[in-house]
């Protein structure tokens, strides 16, 4: 009986866990992800934590042991816990992965924009123009690159964030955040 709850747990766990590396992969840190894991946190783990308690309080008090079925219902909701925490930092891992991306990839490309300019007197109107095809997912929006004769400038929309983002142009050089 006890190596079939055992084994029944650890089959639990490992669904719970493959569950949330999904859809941490699948969110990837996005502002939705993070409000349903806190709202999953709040409004669940909250009320759930402090029946757990009062269940083990009562129990101790009435039978001087801790309550049956305490243990497993403890051990399930630790597991889903866990597993929410696990979500929300690979979809963060990823996010700031991918920014990253995007960042590297804009340092690099700068020095090809700027001899572009020194050549053609303009900067390319797309990326294609300078022969790089592997433009990072964020940039390939609508407003990821643009320019006009003397300037240009990227910029991306922050998926973690509610309606902001960061800006990068060729008279400041550096990233900026906009909201």
């Amino acid at each position: 009986m006890r190596s079939s709850f055992c084994q029944e747990m650890k089959t639990f766990a490992i669904t719970v866990f493959a569950l949330a590396l999904l859809s941490g992969i699948l969110a990837q840190g996005s502002l939705g992800h993070a409000i349903i894991v806190m709202s999953a946190f709040l409004y669940i783990g909250g009320p759930l934590t402090l029946f757990l308690v009062l269940w083990l309080m009562i129990g101790l008090k009435r039978s001087g042991g801790i309550p049956p079925g305490w243990r497993k219902t403890s051990t399930i909701s630790a597991m889903i816990g866990g597993g929410l925490i696990l979500s929300f930092g690979t979809g963060s891992l990823i996010h700031y992965w991918e920014i990253r991306k995007v960042r590297q990839f804009v340092e690099a490309t700068v020095p090809f924009l700027d001899e572009y300019h020194h050549k053609n007197g303009t900067y390319p109107s797309t990326l294609e123009e300078l022969g790089i095809s592997s433009i990072p997912k964020v940039l390939r929006e609508s407003g990821g690159y643009s320019s006009t004769q003397n300037t240009f400038r990227f910029e991306y929309w922050d998926e973690a964030g509610m309606m902001d983002g960061y800006d990068f142009s060729s008279s400041t050089r550096e990233w900026i955040y906009f909201d």
